[in-house]
C-alpha cells in the first residue's frame, strides 16, 4: 500500500466522521432551535449545510486534491507502507469498525447514566427522590433526555457502523483488492 492511499484512507475517515457528527448535531440543532423561522434562518440554514456538504465531498471524494495541495506524500524515504498483506480496502474496513467502536464506546457511559438518572427519577417517591438526588446530582446532574436520546442515536450508529463496516467500505474502495 502506498504513502498516498494510506493519506486517502485517513482524509476518507475524517469525512466519515464529520458526516456522522454533523448528522446527529444537526437534528438535534433543528429540534432544540425548531424549524427555521423567515428568510435570515433559511439562509443561514442552507448556507451551513452547502458548507458542510462541500467539506464532506471533498475530504470522501476528492481526498487527492486534499493531499496534492498539502504535498502530504513528499519526503518520505519510501514509497510504499507494508501491513502484512493487508488491501486497502481491508485497512479501511478495519478502521471503519474502529470508528463505529469509537462511537459506541463514547456513548455507552454517559448513556447508562442518564438511563440510571431517569429510572431513579421514576421510580423514588419524591420525599426520597430529593435526597437521593441532592446527593447523587451534585456529582452526576439531573436527568437530561436530550442528552439521552443523542447518546441512543451514537450507540445506535456505531452499532450500525461495526455490523456494516464491509458494505461501507465497499462504498468508498469499491471491491478492488490491492
Amino acid at each position: 500500500m502506498s504513502k498516498r492511499d494510506i493519506f486517502k484512507i485517513i482524509i476518507k475517515l475524517g469525512g466519515l466522521y464529520l458526516m456522522f457528527i454533523l448528522l446527529v448535531d444537526i437534528v438535534f440543532t433543528i429540534v432544540d432551535l425548531g424549524i427555521p423561522r423567515g428568510n435570515r434562518d433559511y439562509y443561514i440554514f442552507a448556507y451551513l449545510i452547502l458548507m458542510l456538504g462541500i467539506y464532506f465531498y471533498f475530504l470522501v471524494y476528492k481526498p487527492d486534491l486534499i493531499i496534492d495541495w498539502l504535498k502530504l506524500d513528499k519526503g518520505f524515504d519510501t514509497d510504499r507502507f507494508e501491513w502484512g498483506g493487508l488491501s486497502k480496502t481491508d485497512f479501511f474496513e478495519v478502521a471503519v469498525f474502529f470508528l463505529g467502536a469509537y462511537f459506541f464506546i463514547d456513548a455507552l457511559p454517559p448513556f447508562l447514566v442518564q438511563i440510571f438518572l431517569a429510572f431513579k427519577a421514576e421510580i423514588t417517591p419524591s420525599s426520597e427522590l430529593m435526597d437521593t438526588l441532592d446527593r447523587f446530582t451534585s456529582r452526576f446532574g439531573v436527568v437530561n433526555y436530550k442528552l439521552l436520546l443523542q447518546d441512543a442515536l451514537y450507540l445506535v450508529l456505531g452499532y450500525l457502523i461495526m455490523t456494516n463496516y464491509d458494505i461501507i467500505a465497499r462504498k468508498f474502495f469499491g471491491r478492488q483488492k490491492q
